[in-house]
């Protein structure tokens, strides 16, 4: 949060607007920390200063800037300042600190806006090759340029939660692409977690309510022979967001089913309540952590069991664009790595065979 970890327009890569990384633990970052552990008293502009060795006019800036981040921050004329309120934002400080996972969310970054040419999926392929960046998470407030997978369009407004996270996994190519189906389970359950409504997933990387989608993963990654040298694993939700506005521009896309917006969706059911942002980043984190702990471990069958439980398409007739050929028949399961079996259709038992989905658009059949 410090001038010194600001990149103004025409600085940095990714359009240049301002980012802050969590290793910043300076300025007004470590203002806000004490502010939190004191934020039942009134704490003096001298007091700050005193602790933090700055100025009175260094902390009145801080707060300034905090407040300017969405902190509500009272003071008091000769009392002084008490935080009142979090912005709910995910900063990467409201991320990181007190995270406890091993590996995912330990160092962040934040960006207001990646730029007209950007998504985090390309912040994190930069990070990818600077060394300390292994389970780093990359955060937009927006993106003008996001993709979804096979190239498809993506809607990432305001109010959305767009975040890529960067993984050196030590594995092989088939343990690797288990990778979007863990963290579909991650996302599920922080939702149903953190918001009182149980999510389905959608083969291959969606997550659905009442059959709509309300987020998808993808995964880019960087290969040698058969070993993984880097995974970029992007993970978008409709936080809070205009669904009607999506559905309207994307009504004419092949394979497009449908959005939905997380909050219109628990008001609706009249779930147990609406976390903020870095409350469910936090908790997508932290599950997404064990999940890839246990796919490192070789516990792939506890997550395709996860997934299965919580999908849509398991027992459904589906149909299925894969190189050109239909596929038409019922989804079984998903295999070891992934891939959707599908039992074809045929005349007869004898005539039906199993064939596994590794990518392609999906529909569901009536």
């Amino acid at each position: 949060m410090q001038d010194s970890k600001r990149r103004q327009n025409g600085d940095g890569a990714y359009g240049g607007r301002v980012y802050y990384d969590s290793e910043d633990h300076r300025g007004p970052a470590r203002t806000l920390r004490f502010l939190k552990a004191h934020s039942a008293e009134y704490l003096s502009g001298r007091d700050l200063g005193d602790v933090l060795g700055i100025s009175r006019v260094a902390v009145w800036k801080h707060i300034k800037t905090l407040r300017s981040l969405g902190y509500d921050i009272e003071s008091r004329q000769k009392v002084g300042y008490r935080l009142q309120g979090s912005s709910g934002e995910p900063y990467p400080w409201e991320i990181t600190e007190g995270i406890g996972t091993s590996t995912i969310g330990r160092r962040a970054y934040y960006y207001d806006d990646v730029g007209t040419t950007g998504s985090t999926q390309d912040v994190a392929a930069a990070l990818a090759e600077t060394p300390g960046n292994d389970g780093a998470v990359v955060i937009s407030a927006t993106q003008s340029n996001a993709r979804g997978r096979i190239g498809k369009r993506w809607a990432s407004p305001r109010g959305g939660i767009w975040m890529s996270v960067v993984l050196h996994p030590d594995c092989r190519a088939a343990t690797a692409s288990l990778l979007p189906i863990a963290a579909g389970v991650a996302v599920a359950e922080s939702i149903e977690e953190a918001c009182g409504i149980k999510p389905e997933l959608r083969w291959p990387n969606d997550v659905t309510i009442r059959g709509r989608k309300v987020a998808g993963i993808i995964t880019e990654a960087e290969m040698e022979l058969d070993r993984i040298q880097s995974v970029r694993l992007g993970i978008g939700v409709n936080f809070d967001v205009d669904a009607e506005n999506i559905e309207k521009t994307f009504a004419d896309t092949p394979g497009f089913y449908g959005a939905a917006s997380l909050k219109q969706e628990i008001e609706s059911a009249g779930a147990s309540g609406m976390p903020s942002k870095a409350e469910l980043v936090r908790g997508m984190l932290r599950r997404l952590d064990t999940a890839y702990g246990m796919l490192l471990d070789g516990r792939t069958k506890v997550i395709t069991s996860e997934w299965a439980k919580r999908s849509s398409t398991v027992g459904r007739r589906v149909s299925a664009t894969v190189d050109g050929q239909k596929v038409t028949g019922t989804a079984t399961g998903i295999d070891d790595s992934g891939m959707l079996v599908v039992r074809t259709d045929g005349p007869d038992s004898g005539g039906r065979r199993q064939v596994a989905l590794m990518a392609g658009s999906l529909e569901y059949v009536e």
